[in-house]
């Protein structure tokens, strides 16, 4: 996985050599450190793409993303000021009332209410706004056909274990084994993976190797906000955990604070475009 990373980045900064004015080289690095969750570079390549083509609709969705998830939540909302991102503003913060609320004033479609109610941990509630079939995330063999996709999959084993439904959350459940095999955290380098793995141990009810995986995912350097993820709730006191999202604080807290030494002394060529009429 991490050469597959190392040959893609070492591609996307041959593409910058030729012709260095094309977004395409600092758009693929900028994705790469992105999956990676390496926010800080990601966004200085993001940056360095949008100041070549500032109007490039993936950007502003990117750069709001990183905006949330380091905690700059001004900034993200400077970038899309919708009612939508300020939404996913509120349920990433932790807001959850304000969630609610802003769902109910703006009359949201039941894609963002089942979104709040996964946050809220009212997990039947999100699948009857959001029913899934489990062939919407497998190929044409019956097997899961990417690591995100592997993820959600095991979300809803996990949602539907907690509802009762047992025989969904078997289905969705073994699907995932499935895609896994016999891989441990300690061979994983995937994000994606690792948290699945954690939520597998989770339907299991194996606290302990679902502290594991995360461990393993914090060691790798990831960060974000998956300490809110409703899943963890029964995690949430074990100074395992606790440790792990003190870490998980930290790296974020770097990553903050090398963008904002970024935004505040900006490239030359850098461009700030105004999304409020968006």
């Amino acid at each position: 996985e991490m050469g597959d990373f190392e040959n893609a980045r070492a591609t996307a900064e041959e593409i910058i050599e030729l012709p260095p004015e094309s977004v395409i080289g600092y758009l693929t690095l900028g994705d790469l450190h992105y999956r990676q969750q390496d926010w800080a570079t990601a966004h200085r390549h993001y940056k360095n793409a949008q100041a070549r083509n500032p109007e490039y609709q993936s950007l502003q969705f990117q750069l709001f993303n990183i905006y949330v998830f380091t905690g700059l939540f001004e900034t993200a909302l400077d970038v899309d000021p919708s009612a939508e991102a300020q939404l996913f503003v509120y349920v990433y913060s932790g807001d959850l009332v304000a969630a609610q609320d802003l769902v109910e004033s703006e009359n949201l479609d039941d894609g963002f209410r089942s979104f709040v109610a996964y946050a809220k941990g009212e997990f039947a509630q999100n699948i009857s706004l959001n029913p899934q079939d489990l062939t919407d995330y497998t190929d044409d063999r019956g097997k899961i056909s990417s690591d995100f996709n592997a993820q959600f999959v095991a979300k809803f084993a996990y949602m539907y274990r907690m509802i009762g439904s047992s025989d969904q959350a078997a289905a969705f459940a073994a699907a995932v084994e499935e895609y896994l095999g016999d891989r441990q955290p300690e061979t994983i380098s995937s994000r994606s993976d690792l948290e699945t793995g954690a939520i597998m141990q989770l339907v299991k009810g194996d606290q302990t190797n679902a502290l594991r995986w995360l461990e393993r995912r914090v060691e790798l350097q990831f960060a974000d906000n998956f300490h809110l993820e409703p899943i963890y709730d029964d995690l949430r006191d074990l100074p395992e955990f606790i440790e792990i999202k003190e870490r998980n604080d930290a790296i974020l807290a770097r990553h903050r604070a090398e963008i904002e030494a970024q935004l505040a002394k900006p490239k030359s060529d850098w461009v700030f475009p105004d999304y409020s009429e968006d």
